[in-house]
Formats: C-alpha cells, sequence, structure tokens
C-alpha cells in the first residue's frame, strides 16, 4: 500500500515496505511506528525531538546551573572547563542577588550565575571540577535536562564536549 509523499529526516517513504528500512535508523520499530501514526513526520519539532529521544543516554545534552562570589571567579572555572572539553559553552550573568538560609542565618549576597552547557556524561567531572576549585563550601549545582532544540545545536555541543 502506497501512503502519500512523508519526509523523515533525509528519507522520504513513500510506500509501507519502507517502514521498516527507515525503522532499522531509528532502533525501534514500534517506537517508530507509534512516531509515525502520531504525524511525528510532519512537524519538524517532533522530528527533532525524536532525533534527541534516540541519542545514547551519555550524549544528552544537560545545563548545569551554578552560583559563584563573583564573575571573575565564575570565568576562571568556565574557562577551565571549556579548555578541559567538559563543557562546550558556559554563561556567565555577572550580578544577580541571592537570598537564602545558611546555618541557620537568613543571607543576601551578590553572586555571578554560570550556566554550563555540556553532555550528561561530562556531569560528574564538570560537578567534581566545580566543586574542587570553589570558594563555597557547598556550591549551588543543579543538572538540568534539555529536551530538544536546533539539531545544529546539540551536534556542535555534543562535538565539543566529545572526548579525543
Amino acid at each position: 500500500a502506497n501512503f502519500d509523499r512523508a519526509v523523515t529526516g533525509n528519507e522520504t517513504v513513500t510506500s509501507l515496505d519502507c517502514l521498516g528500512h527507515i525503522a532499522c535508523h531509528k532502533c525501534n520499530l514500534l517506537e517508530f511506528l507509534l512516531w509515525f501514526w502520531h504525524g511525528g513526520w510532519r512537524l519538524n519539532r517532533r522530528r527533532e525531538a525524536w532525533r534527541l529521544a534516540q541519542v545514547q543516554e551519555n550524549d544528552k545534552p544537560v545545563l548545569v546551573y551554578s552560583t559563584f562570589p563573583s564573575a571573575d571567579a565564575a570565568e576562571k572555572t568556565g574557562g577551565q572547563l571549556v579548555d578541559l572539553r567538559l563543557a562546550a559553552c558556559v554563561n556567565i550573568i555577572p550580578t544577580m542577588t541571592s537570598i537564602y538560609r545558611w546555618e541557620g542565618e537568613r543571607q543576601r549576597e551578590c553572586e555571578a550565575i554560570m550556566i554550563i552547557k555540556t553532555r550528561k556524561g561530562c556531569v560528574d567531572d564538570v560537578v567534581a571540577h566545580v566543586k574542587g576549585g570553589h570558594a563555597y563550601s557547598n556550591p549551588a549545582l543543579l543538572v538540568i535536562p534539555v529536551e530538544g532544540g536546533a539539531a545544529d545545536y546539540l551536534a556542535w555541543l555534543a562535538a565539543e564536549t566529545a572526548t579525543k
């Protein structure tokens, strides 16, 4: 039975026989059929989400949120993370006000935010590196999963954090 032309990535589905061929590239026939049935081939956003879902767990992109006592301290650590290829990129927001409780007392401090763009497989090394040189005894380190994004950007992020 022929289908209307449906584009999946760079491949065009024109017959039911092609589904098995494409499913092999997608790794799981049942997941592919559910994806296809629900119109995943129609929406570019869904197609990119499908690709991200197929990435190995340790290669999935994550953001690591951290705070530092100054932008200079964040920049020093961020530069090291990029040089070591533990991060593809870091974003430093130089000034914010933090209000929190520490050792039973309310605190108010000016801090810098650093957002570290990396892969899940690098997280343990990123956390160890940040903690090892951090001025705080208990620095904020939160790992935030990435649900999607521009395919070319995610590929760049993976390439920049690849071990060589």
